[in-house]
């Protein structure tokens, strides 16, 4: 299933039909329309999806809105970068705590998928029996000193980036054996320079150099905001930001104030 949503499948059907074979193997249900355990197990993905909680239908309509695009076999796709065209740099996989695995037998499907401009990517761990789970590193084409945000659509789980001098950067994850994960990688861009006059910043917004912002400004960050400073970067409030309580700050960074520059938090 996983590997057909890689591939750009839109929809997964089954029957609910008695089927048995001349080794007499069984469908989801017996002759008698008893339950079989195939039956239980595709009950588990429809409603617990890989143990996220979550309904197939949830997930499934997570690929509506996203246009596919092209799909990678990893071990057939040895050459960095993969693509270019979708900032996809390089695939590693390894037992977890063990040895990686060779380039010819990284089993991994990567599809594309977008909304917009926005790269989705469903990584797919195309070993399947119960021992095989593999740490998964996929290393992603980055414009230098921008931030990144890596959003895990089935979970919500998300990870900021900022690679400050780097032209790549990874994102390491596990995935049981068939087990997939949808992607999401935004170029959050950056931000330097002087601020003179009164601004507001919403979303997120790094700063990858340094910033000022003068006497006569005023910088308010909106409820729910997110700043984040480079390391080695500074803001230097001379006039006055003013801080949500909701709003977060983080970076290896550091905001200074200088003359009767003024910090003020709000509710």
């Amino acid at each position: 299933m996983n590997l057909a949503l890689a591939t750009g499948a839109k929809a997964i059907c089954y029957y609910v039909y008695s089927t048995v074979t001349a080794r007499g193997e069984t469908g989801l249900l017996k002759a008698a329309r008893d339950t079989t355990a195939q039956y239980n197990r595709v009950k588990d993905i429809n409603t617990n999806y890989q143990g996220t909680g979550q309904s197939l239908v949830n997930i499934g309509a997570n690929f509506l809105n996203l246009t596919w695009k092209e799909d990678f076999s990893i071990h057939q796709n040895t050459a960095e970068p993969i693509s270019s065209t979708y900032k996809l740099h390089d695939v590693t996989a390894k037992i977890p705590g063990g040895a990686t695995d060779a380039e010819t037998e990284t089993y991994v499907e990567v599809g594309v998928l977008q909304s917009g401009a926005t790269n989705h990517y469903m990584v797919v761990n195309r070993r399947c029996t119960s021992t095989e789970s593999r740490e998964i590193t996929i290393t992603f084409q980055s414009t230098s000193a921008n931030a990144y945000l890596v959003t895990d659509i089935f979970t919500g789980d998300q990870k900021r980036l900022l690679p400050a001098d780097a032209t790549t950067i990874t994102y390491t994850f596990t995935l049981g054996p068939g087990q997939g994960k949808l992607l999401k990688l935004e170029d959050l861009g950056s931000w330097s320079g002087t601020i003179s006059s009164n601004t507001t910043w919403s979303g997120t917004v790094c700063v990858n150099a340094n910033a000022t912002v003068t006497s006569a400004a005023t910088l308010t960050l909106a409820p729910g905001a997110n700043v984040i400073i480079a390391a080695g970067a500074t803001l230097t409030v001379q006039g006055a930001l003013v801080l949500p309580s909701n709003a977060t700050v983080s970076g290896g960074g550091t905001i200074v104030t200088s003359g009767s520059g003024k910090i003020y938090v709000t509710n």
